[in-house]
């Protein structure tokens, strides 16, 4: 498909080179287009719902939210209000149902700077009276679909070699001369951005960055928890071989025992703690890492948080990146190196320490106690490998799986 059709006419040789340059940087540009498919529970006609993309606790703290009014009669969400964000859809959507749920596009969604739109924190919440209530069925990986479109140029080059043109004349050499550094700066600019090309293709990383630091297992590091969208964001919290964050993080509501840590359902080597399976390694569907990132990504192993921080491989200093404190780990052989928020702890329905200590989870069972999870531990004096309990809310920095 043609998508521009220039006509010039040039008196200078000035004028030629810096008109292809202008061309030739206008075609290589690319647009790219996001849009967003949520998926919306039918309840009451004309409910009220408020979709959060902020990292907060309620939905009235958020600054980048969605707001609308379901109308389950004609499936529509009208009275549609954009805080924080911009999108092209307007205030009145027409959905589709599909069985108990009406899907809504949400086309050219971006942030206030003109960005495409994160959906690390989306929160689903519905008014109920005065307040607005969460729904914990709400599951991002299931109720939201991004696609994402790039528009680049088809490129159709005419010159008309009239009279002046003529071939072997001075004037057809120096054209042509400017019709190879036109060509050349489409073919850079090509090499720099190909639309729909992972720099990686044969990595199913799934738009996540990680780091070669180096180390003898060939281990390669995350740069970002899960749930984060910057090394320096806490990202999500998870009880130990769940892979949704939750509110409460307590025995009561924890997936593998029977409510308490005596009464382990999965994951257990004695009987005096439960069910025994003599599982010690999370399985992927209870890992975090696979379970949010992909199949290319686990959480890491003891031995792998082991090798992190053994001091002849790499140093680790408390620091803070951005503002936010937490343990920057650097390789001793190649001078790479990832940086751990110190995100806190999450027990019952609080969180705890952030700022002053990180906790860190492994897929690794605790070898002495089956109520205990293998974690990293780091604060401003030390860094260490040791026990947690299962039921506690850590956050998870994934690995790339080893082929």
């Amino acid at each position: 498909m043609l998508k521009y059709l220039f006509l010039f006419t040039f008196s200078t040789k000035l004028q030629k080179n810096h008109r292809f340059q202008e061309i030739a940087e206008q075609l290589t540009s690319i647009t790219q287009t996001q849009t967003v498919s949520i998926k919306f529970p039918m309840l009451d006609d004309g409910q009220k719902y408020r979709f959060t993309f902020d990292n907060v606790s309620s939905a009235t703290q958020s600054n980048c939210y969605i707001e609308g009014t379901l109308n389950v009669r004609n499936n529509t969400l009208n009275n549609v209000r954009y805080v924080g964000l911009t999108c092209s859809s307007g205030t009145s959507i027409q959905g589709m149902r599909n069985g108990l749920n009406i899907s809504f596009d949400f086309v050219d969604l971006k942030d206030a700077n003109g960005n495409s739109l994160s959906m690390d924190y989306v929160r689903e919440y519905y008014l109920d009276g005065s307040y607005w209530q969460v729904n914990s069925e709400f599951d991002k990986g299931d109720d939201i679909t991004v696609t994402v479109e790039r528009n680049s140029a088809a490129i159709m080059l005419v010159l008309d070699c009239s009279s002046s043109l003529q071939v072997g004349s001075d004037k057809f050499t120096e054209m042509k001369t400017h019709v190879k550094n036109f060509i050349n700066t489409l073919a850079a600019a090509m090499e720099d951005v190909n639309p729909g090309t992972d720099p990686n293709p044969d990595e199913d990383t799934n738009g996540h960055e990680y780091v070669d630091l180096g180390l003898p297992s060939g281990t390669l590091w995350a740069t970002c928890n899960v749930g984060a969208s910057k090394p320096e964001d806490y990202g999500d919290y998870f009880a130990w071989g769940e892979t949704r964050s939750k509110i409460d993080y307590s025995w009561r509501i924890y997936k593998y025992c029977n409510g308490s840590k005596t009464t382990m359902t999965k994951y257990c080597t004695s009987s005096s703690y439960g069910t025994v399976d003599n599982k010690t390694e999370l399985e992927p569907v209870d890992d975090t890492a696979t379970a949010n990132w992909g199949t290319g990504w686990q959480m890491p192993s003891d031995a792998q948080l082991e090798e992190l921080i053994n001091s002849n491989l790499t140093t680790t200093t408390w620091t803070t990146q951005n503002g936010v404190y937490g343990r920057k780990i650097t390789s001793k052989s190649n001078g790479n190196s990832i940086f751990l928020p110190a995100a806190g702890i999450c027990r019952n329905t609080s969180l705890s320490s952030a700022g002053g200590n990180g906790y860190y989870w492994s897929r690794s069972l605790y070898s002495v106690e089956s109520y205990y999870g293998v974690s990293l531990c780091s604060g401003s004096g030390s860094i260490s490998i040791n026990g947690n309990l299962r039921i506690l809310g850590l956050p998870v920095r994934p690995v790339r799986v080893q082929k």
